[in-house]
């Protein structure tokens, strides 16, 4: 059936998708989402190598996702949020075209982005990434190998209530939500990502892209955690914080490039700071 191009089987009492799904072949645009008996997807998914977005959010029973045994070069959306996955496969690599993935409040997700094993085999070959949404995940940390992903431009950890500190991150990324990440203790890190910026090399402010932070409700940062040039006792905003502007103009030399850091600190407002 090549002519199908989008099919949307969400909220339905399906509990395995056919595999007769790979004659598909015209296929551009699958949803799943909500289909709560859903527990198995066929091994043959890979076939459907027209296909650009496949949503699965909320599929609570889905726990394995299957190998991808060939490659798939227009995969750029796929959507794992709220099921009960426990692991990734290896072979996600396949998917070289895939730019946004999401899967937030993956609750059985922990060992596959925080274990070792994952680190080292999983997640480092995602770096075709642009955006990545691990929402709501039981993050402790993330894995070092996210400063390798060269295109990623997006990180949402919002409300990742265990992580604990964050990483090397990537030149290439333009925001970063860790909004409710009430563990959060350390972003020292962010410090490297401001030196290595890549808009900071001899260009205008008009022709650079922002660079957005969003720390909303991180109840843990404190003088420690952004650096030892940022003094942030007793701030409520990014505006009483006086040594914002020396840290940035001392971390990339570029003050007038305009870099928005929405929210450093705890605070229910929405007070922003434009160097």
């Amino acid at each position: 059936m090549e002519w199908l191009r989008e099919l949307d089987l969400s909220g339905t009492a399906l509990k395995e998708l056919p595999s007769s799904i790979d004659n598909l072949i015209g296929l551009e645009d699958l949803r799943l989402n909500n289909c709560e008996n859903l527990v198995c997807l066929p091994d043959s998914l890979y076939k459907l190598k027209s296909l650009n977005r496949f949503t699965l959010e909320g599929c609570l029973r889905l726990e394995i996702f299957p190998e991808i045994l060939e490659t798939m070069e227009w995969l750029s959306f796929l959507n794992l949020s709220r099921t009960a996955l426990k692991e990734l496969p290896f072979s996600i690599d396949n998917l070289i075209g895939l730019q946004n993935l999401r899967l937030n409040n993956c609750e059985n997700l922990f060992t596959a982005i925080g274990g070792r094993a994952v680190k080292q085999k999983h997640l480092h070959v995602l770096s075709p990434l642009k955006k990545l949404n691990l929402s709501e995940s039981n993050l402790e940390n993330l894995p070092i190998t996210i400063k390798h992903f060269p295109l990623l431009k997006e990180l949402i950890l919002r409300k990742c209530k265990g992580l604990k500190s964050l990483p090397e991150l990537p030149p290439s990324l333009e925001y970063l939500d860790a909004n409710g990440c009430t563990s959060l203790e350390d972003v020292s890190s962010i410090k490297k990502l401001f030196e290595q910026a890549p808009f900071c090399q001899d260009i205008d402010a008009a022709e650079g892209p922002s660079l957005k932070l969003m720390f909303t409700n991180c109840f843990k940062l404190g003088e420690k955690s952004v650096g030892k040039d940022i003094d942030v006792d007793g701030s409520t905003s990014v505006e009483e914080v006086s040594n914002i502007e020396k840290v940035l103009k001392q971390a990339v030399f570029c003050k007038s490039l305009g870099f928005a850091i929405y929210e450093l600190f705890p605070t229910g407002s929405k007070s922003c700071a434009q160097s």
